[in-house]
């Protein structure tokens, strides 16, 4: 398990951001020691054949096992790749540049059949509250374990019902 990062050290990362342009700043995922990695970086070179050669493992050994197709399996991952980038998109402020990047890797994938990454954008929000979110093509099932209930932008919701509890999460500072 990845140690989490101080507060410390989170808080002088975004003051170093802050300070750059969104050309210059870069995009960051946390690497197996907790070091910084450009997140971009796994566009260049083989990056993305490697993503994909692990995913079509991974998807194929679920399938098989599980007995759900393996399209089934690929919405799930691009909805849980997308949120991710949402998520650092929104922890730099870079949004429309996360957004962007999912298109492009799921794309960069090329996979016949997988979902392109879909969005939704909440209107009407208060300044600098996260308005765009994952429209999510596929279902985690997490609402079928005792306890839990649903997650806010489950796609076995009515639209309204998803708009109202992305927007509670999103005025809650909620992160996913």
């Amino acid at each position: 398990m990845m140690p989490a990062a101080s507060p410390a050290a989170a808080t002088t990362l975004h003051t170093i951001l802050d300070r750059l342009s969104d050309a210059e700043r870069p995009f960051f995922l946390l690497g197996e020691d907790a070091s910084p990695v450009n997140a971009e970086a796994i566009m260049d070179g083989d990056g993305v054949e490697e993503l994909g050669a692990t995913l079509d493992a991974v998807i194929g050994v679920l399938a098989s096992r599980l007995g759900r197709g393996e399209r089934r399996l690929w919405a799930l991952a691009v909805d849980s790749l997308t949120n991710r980038l949402l998520w650092l998109g929104a922890a730099t402020g870079q949004l429309g540049r996360a957004q962007a990047m999912a298109v492009d890797l799921v794309a960069a994938l090329d996979r016949p059949g997988v979902p392109a990454p879909r969005f939704t954008t909440l209107r009407d929000l208060p300044e600098g509250v996260r308005d765009v979110w994952v429209r999510r093509g596929s279902c985690c099932l997490v609402s079928r374990v005792p306890g839990h209930g649903s997650c806010a932008d489950c796609p076995r919701q009515t639209p309204a019902e998803r708009e109202a509890r992305l927007r509670e999460r999103a005025l809650t500072g909620g992160d996913h």
